[in-house]
């Protein structure tokens, strides 16, 4: 009773219901002074989603500053660096430049000095980057974790709140449940619910490499 007691108080500090918590002691217990016990709940699931997202989020998040530092090495600065905000633009500022045109410009030095050609520069600016696919953190987040997330708030939230998260959730994912979209593996937020490209999706194993996908309007302005 001890180890289902323990077991009902850690599942609930996770918010998870502990009505579904079961205790059962190991087969083979290290020694015949002691018992050893497993306990699993049926709602764990959410948080092995959520784990998962949590560690795919930082792998994002860590690419994209990783390409920040990239565009930052080219001279890029956004617009609300202070050295960028030192003229009040109005509506034009000629010290803001695109990461387009910062690469553009050293693109030379790149691949002269660093072996940075333009095999390597299609992967790394432009439509073929993933920059802006790997932005989940701040606009869009994995339905799984969603699906994780809304689960365990209504588990706490009352019938209405509850009644209208998921009408919502089948209207917008077309699942039943919460916890039929624990292996999806779409996107949700600002662009709606979406499929996010990623390094699988390459075609070809060396993109050819387009001026135009690669540095926009700054190739048509050189």
């Amino acid at each position: 009773m001890a180890a289902l007691k323990a077991a009902k108080l850690l599942d609930e500090n996770f918010g998870l219901e502990s009505d579904n918590t079961i205790v059962s002691i190991r087969q083979e217990p290290p020694s015949s002074q002691s018992e050893m016990y497993d306990h699993v709940n049926d709602d764990s699931w959410e948080l092995e989603v959520l784990r998962a997202s949590g560690m795919n989020s930082q792998i994002s998040v860590a690419y994209r500053c990783f390409l920040d530092g990239f565009y930052q090495w080219c001279g890029f600065r956004p617009r609300w660096d202070d050295w960028v905000k030192e003229t009040q633009p109005q509506q034009f500022n000629r010290r803001y430049k695109s990461r387009e045109e910062c690469v553009h410009e050293k693109r030379a030095t790149l691949e002269e000095a660093h072996g940075i050609d333009s095999a390597a520069l299609v992967y790394l600016i432009g439509d073929h980057s993933l920059y802006y696919e790997n932005q989940d953190a701040i606009h869009e987040m994995p339905l799984c974790a969603v699906a994780a997330a809304l689960s365990n708030m209504c588990r706490r939230a009352t019938i209405g709140r509850k009644r209208a998260l998921l009408l919502l959730w089948q209207l917008l994912t077309g699942h039943a449940n919460f916890q039929a979209g624990q292996w999806d593996k779409r996107y949700i937020g600002t662009k709606g619910v979406v499929s996010r490209r990623g390094p699988q999706d390459d075609e070809d194993e060396q993109i050819e490499f387009d001026e135009s996908a690669v540095f926009g309007s700054a190739a048509m302005d050189s």
